[in-house]
């Protein structure tokens, strides 16, 4: 029992000399630490280090946790890295810090879970577009999880337009998970313009060729009206095979293309009630016909002729749709407090019930 005790108190005396100070960053005679004593002095440099070989201790520790599948000592050991940064109100180890990311997956992994810190910090765009980058590579790697969350910070971090468009193009080509590329198609379509996707239409070219056409790739294609793949796709309506796409799918697909090219048949199909309930459908017509350089006016006035030509039918359906119609319409400069009040609350008068004017 003694000998125990006795062995507790020297082990406490141990760790906390270890913690006094960064200048026992190299104990044991450089050997990697392990356990409470690698935790220990990741926590004391987390609070004091701020020299370069401090914030090197930690990129070596964020990688030996990397080897180890030790996804939570790899995020420490980076915001022990970050903090070491901050304290030092030096550019150039925040620039070290991202050159080692770009070398190593174990400390861009870690990077990106202690982006919090590292976010505070006085950033020149230049650096924010590289921690971008960093994100955007980390999110390619993955295995999906949290993709939705990787996809959204690159956007955010980024301070260039054109590269958030850029790498978003990138994690869609490359992802090696398809829900990863499934996010970065959501966040691309309202970014990309006909003049930037050649990429894309290679990659739906050679997806073709191999009898399964890329699915993110071909959906993006056809919301923003892609004339190049529109006779590819009514020929795989003619195929039993339907290219590995439903004709459902295939269907709107051509449609979304058609309706664009003259855009005036955006406004046409906005008024139309025909396709009532999919308030999806509403706002992409909203989208296109923005991006088309519509006048916000004839929008509006389209928008308008919809809901009061919409038939009636259950209350709950309707407040879903007009939640999407007012969100989105006054993200896209369509809808206004005076246009969101010519818009009701319930559903639209019961005197247009089964028909439209």
């Amino acid at each position: 029992m003694i000998n125990a005790r006795l062995s507790l108190i020297l082990r406490a005396i141990a760790l906390c000399f270890l913690a006094s100070g960064p200048k026992y960053a190299f104990a044991q005679e450089g050997r990697m630490l392990e356990g409470e004593a690698r935790k220990a002095l990741l926590s004391n440099l987390s609070k004091h280090g701020r020299s370069k070989k401090d914030l090197n201790q930690c990129l070596v520790y964020a990688k030996a946790a990397g080897e180890e599948n030790d996804v939570s000592g790899q995020v420490k050991a980076c915001q022990a890295a970050a903090n070491i940064v901050g304290r030092s109100n030096e550019n150039r180890f925040f620039d070290l810090l991202l050159n080692a990311a770009k070398d190593s997956a174990d400390i861009r992994l870690g990077l990106v879970g202690s982006h919090t810190q590292l976010m505070k910090l006085p950033l020149d765009g230049k650096q924010r577009d590289d921690f971008a980058k960093v994100i955007a590579q980390t999110a390619i790697e993955g295995d999906g999880i949290y993709a939705d969350y990787l996809v959204g910070l690159a956007i955010e971090c980024a301070d260039n337009e054109e590269l958030k468009t850029n790498l978003l193009l990138d994690i869609l080509l490359k992802a090696k998970r398809m829900n990863v590329r499934d996010y970065a198609e959501v966040n691309v379509r309202r970014r990309v313009s006909i003049d930037e996707v050649d990429g894309l239409r290679q990659r739906f070219w050679e997806s073709c060729a191999k009898g399964e056409i890329d699915h993110p790739v071909f959906r993006t294609l056809s919301y923003i009206g892609d004339q190049t793949i529109l006779q590819e796709l009514k020929d795989c309506m003619e195929l039993e095979s339907r290219c590995g796409i439903s004709s459902v799918d295939l269907e709107w697909a051509i449609k979304k293309i058609e309706l664009q090219h003259p855009p005036e048949q955006l406004l046409d199909a906005l008024r139309d009630p025909s396709r009532r309930g999919l308030a999806r459908d509403r706002v992409w017509l909203m989208e296109r016909a923005v991006a088309a350089g519509m006048p916000l006016e004839d929008i509006r006035s389209a928008l308008l002729v919809y809901v009061s030509r919409r038939a009636d039918e259950q209350s709950r359906a309707w407040t879903r749709e007009r939640k999407k119609l007012v969100e989105h319409g006054r993200r896209l400069g369509v809808v206004s407090d005076s246009v969101e009040a010519q818009i009701p609350k319930g559903p639209p008068a019961a005197v247009h019930r089964g028909r439209v004017d």
